[in-house]
């Protein structure tokens, strides 16, 4: 394996030049669609894509690969050095990661401001919004229990309104692993108390969801970290609704 490897998570064929040190990881159950990885090999969850999504891509990142610098990003969702109308042109590329990564522990999305319409929202307002609140309800209870330190950033986060989303990063391996160990431990708890028996088959992705909005969690409490905050482009029709995302206010840390 690389010294930099970047996963682009997909369930389909990717449509996309990918630039040196992208590798295309398959998940869920598209038996037509082969890659070079994929999450049903090695130690692996791929039998959970219905309702880990892309964790189960993360997951196998975590058991399976050995680079020094990893990443995780989309087939249609990729970091950016700058936004222009041919996101194609402007993933960011191997030199650049490397550059970022001398300095920095992390790279992740930029922050967004929730919001709708005029109207600021919180993260738990913004999360209530689309799924149910009892399951972000669930996951500070199976924090409170097996990770009580992280509790005062659990409430920090679900009570502002920015957060960085998409479950993607780029960066060192080592640093990526604490994260899969507690992230994993959670989800893996909440598997136990969460009755997916009634969901349609979005709302059965809450795994995926809730590791959104965890991840804000364990980077405020791990606020030792180094963190470059990039934007980051569609590469389908969304182009529209990704430049509005990118030209909001920006919320930097000081």
């Amino acid at each position: 394996m690389d010294k930099t490897t970047i996963f682009v998570i997909s369930h389909k064929p990717v449509n996309v030049r990918l630039p040196k040190k992208y590798s295309i990881l398959k998940v869920g159950s598209n038996k037509d669609f082969r890659t070079d990885f994929s999450d049903d090999t090695g130690d692996n969850i791929a039998s959970k894509n219905q309702t880990f999504c892309e964790l189960t891509g993360l997951f196998w990142i975590w058991k399976n690969v050995n680079s020094e610098n990893i990443g995780l990003v989309h087939y249609r969702r990729f970091f950016t050095s700058k936004f222009n109308i041919s996101p194609f042109l402007t993933i960011l590329k191997e030199k650049k990661i490397s550059t970022i990564l001398k300095n920095h522990d992390l790279i992740l999305p930029r922050v967004i401001k929730l919001k709708d319409k005029d109207k600021k929202l919180t993260v738990l307002e913004h999360y209530c919004k689309t799924h149910f609140e009892k399951d972000l309800i669930a996951a500070r209870e199976v924090i409170s229990d097996i990770y009580p330190e992280y509790l005062n950033s659990f409430d920090i986060v679900t009570k502002s309104n920015k957060m960085f989303m998409f479950n993607m990063f780029i960066g060192k391996k080592t640093i990526v692993d604490s994260y899969c160990k507690w992230l994993f431990d959670i989800l893996f708890e909440l598997e136990k108390r969460i009755n997916l028996s009634s969901y349609d088959n979005y709302q059965k992705r809450v795994f995926g969801f809730l590791a959104e909005r965890l991840f804000n969690v364990w980077v405020l409490y791990n606020s030792n970290l180094k963190i470059a905050y990039y934007p980051f482009v569609f590469t389908d029709s969304n182009i529209l609704r990704q430049n509005i995302i990118n030209t909001v206010k920006i919320y930097r840390k000081k």
